[in-house]
């Protein structure tokens, strides 16, 4: 018999935000060392069912430069709390796209979804935790996968 002591996590799911969320994303560049050039919030202003299913209308707001320059709805969000995935319908797009899947193991191959496309083959190399606001969240470390030893890009 074989015991070890250690301290182990236990990985609690933590659905998508559902209500009242606002994210942003910030990029700089080489013309914007110090500020970001381009700040995009994104939050759910609303719902509609689409299809049988409750979708969050998503909103932009799009600054560059610190100038608004694009805002309004730009698609709508669902999430399947029991599969661990959440789904993206562009606005005016007919059909629903895998946005995150959250029961990734490793060995699993990354999937296409909205923010990739299949060109790039990924394979989940490592599920780690990181600790954000006081519970552990999952953290996936993405390998490129080989063809005939060429990196495939």
């Amino acid at each position: 018999m074989t015991i070890g002591f250690g301290k182990i996590f236990a990985q609690t799911y933590h659905p998508f935000p559902e209500n009242e969320a606002v994210w942003h994303e910030e990029a700089w560049g080489i013309g914007c060392p110090v500020i970001p050039c381009e700040y995009d919030q994104y939050m759910y202003s609303g719902d509609t069912v689409i299809n049988g299913y409750l979708y969050h209308k998503l909103y932009l707001s799009y600054k560059f430069l610190g100038q608004v320059t694009q805002s309004g709805y730009v698609g709508f969000i669902r999430q399947d709390s029991l599969a661990k995935k959440v789904y993206y319908i562009t606005l005016g797009g007919p059909y629903e796209n895998l946005l995150y899947d959250f029961n990734l193991q490793v060995g699993d191959f990354y999937p296409e979804t909205y923010n990739h496309n299949s060109q790039d083959t990924f394979i989940i190399s490592k599920v780690d935790s990181i600790l954000l606001n006081g519970s552990y969240r999952k953290k996936y470390t993405l390998l490129p996968l080989l063809f005939q030893g060429i990196l495939w890009q």
